[in-house]
């Protein structure tokens, strides 16, 4: 699929989104989830696969968590974290990628405790949009399918802002998962 072709599509998912919230809003996702296509195909280089690497699905709370304008369908994952990451803390960012690429390393040898501990969490800066900064996310792997060369992963991104405790090392937040918000 060229990048006109996403474009093309992508301009169709928008104006099919606007569309059912007039007509059917309770059609469409209200969580934070979204569905992301890795490409895995080892025949592919690193800026290849990067460029493969795509949102296929979002809802518009997603949209908003990710500082989105429109749609993230159609968005590299690559274009994704370069617009986050200046909103998180340089050192929380650091251990959330970690444990990302950590969980999709464990997707891709097999392993199935695929658990995020380590949220992501808002600066509380003019960058981030009022609403969502000091804020924690995990991002959670609800579903997901390995496809002919690449990995299909459903998410849910799962506020955790009142359930956080800090790392061992006192460096980050991690989950706590014996509090109750």
């Amino acid at each position: 699929m060229g990048v006109g072709q996403i474009d093309m599509d992508k301009q169709k998912i928008t104006e099919l989104r606007n569309y059912l919230k007039q007509t059917t809003p309770e059609i469409l996702p209200a969580d934070t989830v979204a569905e992301i296509l890795i490409d895995i195909n080892p025949e592919h280089d690193v800026p290849e696969r990067q460029r493969n690497s795509i949102f296929i699905m979002s809802s518009d709370t997603t949209d908003r968590l990710f500082h989105m304008e429109g749609s993230l369908v159609g968005v590299t994952l690559e274009d994704v974290f370069k617009i986050v990451k200046p909103r998180i803390e340089p050192n929380q960012w650091k251990h959330f990628a970690n444990e990302q690429d950590q969980l999709l390393a464990k997707l891709l040898t097999g392993q199935s405790n695929i658990l995020a501990t380590i949220p992501f969490i808002f600066k509380n800066s003019e960058l981030v949009s009022e609403d969502l900064r000091g804020k924690a996310f995990l991002a959670l792997i609800t579903q997901y399918s390995f496809e002919k060369d690449s990995l299909l992963l459903k998410m849910r991104y799962h506020e955790v802002s009142n359930q956080l405790k800090k790392a061992p090392d006192g460096n980050y937040y991690i989950y706590n998962s014996k509090s109750r918000s």
